[in-house]
């Protein structure tokens, strides 16, 4: 118990640590709203793979220190599926905040590649419209994860476009969670111990990984549009319960560099800044 306890603190720990972020440094800030679709399983609630539309709120923030890139990106969706029959609905709302210390690993004329550790926590729930004893299931979870990046602007002094792709895959974690046909009130009332719905999670019962792609367009010398498409996957199985989800978004924003006015004037000015 002692040792379980220990490795929690030091991955909640591990987790606060890496966010330093000099608010002084050169930053880079992306936020948007996209649509996409998302086919969810979680066998708390039914069985069946549900599928439907997601509305999605992205916020993406790149920071240059001395050396390094301190990357952050947060997202909360809201989604509505409904089984293959069509005649029960699942409700998803989740957020989820990711961190990074990124190393550049190679900077040149094809663009720049970094990597380094970085930090992924999410929560959020199911509602299913069918599932009459248990209609609802709540996650959360925090978990050790390893970041890549690469950005390449394009050599067009009329349009000089940016392409940023990222992706970060979790490595160990922990998760929180009732157990299979475990109701709230047993849970809560019954049982007196939410320490112990506690999970570590690994490459042996998880798996997640989120890819982005990102262009920054900018319109004359006035903005900085933002067009982004992504993906994400999550697979888990914790105290029997199973959850699949598959994601796919594309999404419209805005791009400011350090102030809120940018465009092509100040990107050719600035081209030294690696994103």
């Amino acid at each position: 118990m002692l040792s379980k306890y220990i490795c929690y603190t030091f991955l909640f720990a591990s987790v606060l640590g890496i966010e330093s972020l000099n608010a002084q440094s050169p930053r880079m800030k992306t936020e948007g709203i996209a649509l996409g679709g998302l086919i969810s399983k979680d066998t708390y609630l039914s069985p069946l793979n549900y599928g439907g539309k997601i509305i999605r709120y992205y916020n993406e923030t790149n920071r240059l220190q001395s050396t390094l890139i301190g990357h952050k990106y947060f997202d909360a969706q809201l989604g509505s599926l409904e089984n293959p029959a069509g005649n029960a609905k699942m409700y998803v709302l989740d957020a989820r905040l990711q961190g990074a210390k990124q190393v550049p690993l190679y900077k040149g004329s094809l663009g720049t590649l970094y990597a380094g550790p970085g930090y992924d926590a999410g929560i959020g729930g199911l509602y299913n419209t069918r599932n009459g004893n248990n209609p609802a299931t709540f996650h959360a979870d925090a978990n050790l994860a390893l970041s890549f990046g690469y950005a390449y602007r394009l050599p067009w002094q009329a349009c000089p476009i940016l392409i940023r792709l990222s992706s970060q895959i979790d490595l160990l974690g922990v998760h929180w969670g009732q157990d299979y046909g475990e109701s709230y009130y047993e849970m809560t009332y019954l049982s007196k111990s939410l320490d112990k719905k506690f999970n570590l999670t690994h490459w042996g019962n998880s798996y997640r990984q989120d890819i982005r792609i990102n262009l920054d367009i900018p319109v004359y010398n006035r903005l900085i549009v933002n067009v982004m498409g992504g993906a994400s996957f999550h697979n888990w199985t914790v105290r029997e319960i199973e959850n699949r989800r598959k994601a796919y978004f594309i999404g419209i924003g805005f791009t400011n560099y350090m102030k809120s006015i940018g465009g092509k004037r100040w990107l050719s000015n600035n081209n030294s800044i690696p994103f």
